[in-house]
């Protein structure tokens, strides 16, 4: 029994220590990254969908994880996340799906992109300077997650019910060590009273 209650404290320290370290890498991410980019992470950005525009396949409030790659590399079919050049939602990231892979009248390569549930093309290209990735993944059940995670009641949750986790579940420790090293401290005392 004691022997499989220190492999729970071990397992559930170890959760709460990942996801502190997650939460601390995510904050650190969100801060260090320049405003109107995406926050990257190992060439990696989370993104949470905000439109219906790629339902069904990806749902409104998903997440996406968008991961860096050359546009040469970019085929008709993927789906792609992008800074967009329509004026009305400029510079913003938007999410779609590669309708077409051609070239401007300059030679440069570009893509037409299409919303899934849209049902006409987007009327700006999207060239590789514009691009932030290829959609790796998506998940409406982590999107829900995130939704509560970046609230600040979320993010409290996250950081201090893993400390306190910690805590708990080391108390017994924690005590131990705090008595022994009581105990050591009246056997150093008793032995200078012995040696007077």
């Amino acid at each position: 029994m004691k022997k499989t209650s220190k492999w729970i404290d071990i397992a559930v320290t170890a959760a709460a220590v990942g996801a502190i370290v997650i939460a601390i890498a995510a904050l650190w991410t969100v801060l260090t990254t320049e405003k109107g980019d995406a926050p990257q992470l190992w060439g990696i950005s989370l993104l949470r969908v905000v439109s219906g525009s790629m339902e069904p396949n990806i749902p409104e409030g998903a997440v996406v994880f968008v991961k860096e790659t050359d546009p040469e590399d970019l085929e008709e079919g993927d789906v792609i996340s992008f800074y967009s050049r329509d004026p009305a939602i400029m510079g913003e990231i938007n999410t779609h799906r590669i309708a077409e892979v051609g070239t401007d009248e300059k030679g440069r390569l570009c893509f037409i992109t299409k919303g899934d549930a849209n049902a006409i093309k987007d009327p700006y290209v999207v060239y590789g300077e514009n691009l932030l990735g290829k959609v790796v993944f998506s998940s409406a059940l982590f999107g829900s997650f995130v939704n509560v995670a970046a609230s600040k009641y979320g993010y409290i949750f996250l950081v201090l019910a893993p400390l306190l986790l910690i805590v708990i579940f080391n108390i017994g420790d924690i005590v131990n060590i705090i008595r022994s090293e009581a105990e050591a401290e009246l056997d150093r005392e008793s032995e200078h009273e012995e040696d007077k």
